[in-house]
């Protein structure tokens, strides 16, 4: 009776672990999703302020539930697929305005690089695209609402 008692113990323990664990992943998870926002460097900020200078410097990403992500940035489209790398989000750009990024042949998929986003303690996630002509990092904040709907 004693043996069965142990290795009840013991499977309740594992069953407990591994909801710890899936919880625990879901929440780190969870932080990533929704929608935000940062500023580009194109336009100087000594230019006049206006509706597309606005547009020029900024960067929207969404980041879906469904593994997909959109951005916007400088007003033109991309999306794709992100994955986790240890405490990083990585996005692979699939499309851009619509087309494929295959459909560009082989040198458009090998330049194709991974763009990284990592987590800030302070709530906020740092963005560098290292496939771009200025892969400086770029500090996205949450949007307003951001995971209202997604």
């Amino acid at each position: 009776m004693s043996r069965s008692i142990t290795g009840g113990l013991v499977a309740l323990g594992l069953v407990l672990l591994v909801a710890l664990a899936i919880y625990g992943t879901g929440g780190t998870r969870d932080r990533w999703l929704g929608e935000w926002t940062g500023e580009l460097d194109i336009v100087s900020p000594e230019a006049p302020p206006d509706g597309f200078a606005r547009t020029l410097n900024t960067l929207i990403v969404k980041i879906k539930l469904d593994g997909t992500f959109d951005i916007t940035a400088s007003g033109m489209g991309s999306n794709g697929k992100w994955r986790f790398a240890g405490d990083e989000l990585r996005l692979k750009t699939t499309h851009v305005m619509g087309k494929s990024i295959a459909d560009g042949g082989p040198n458009a998929v090998k330049a194709n690089k991974e763009i990284v986003l990592t987590w800030n303690g302070d709530g906020t996630i740092t963005f560098i695209d290292p496939g771009s002509d200025d892969p400086s990092p770029v500090v996205l904040s949450p949007a307003p609402q951001r995971n209202a709907a997604q």
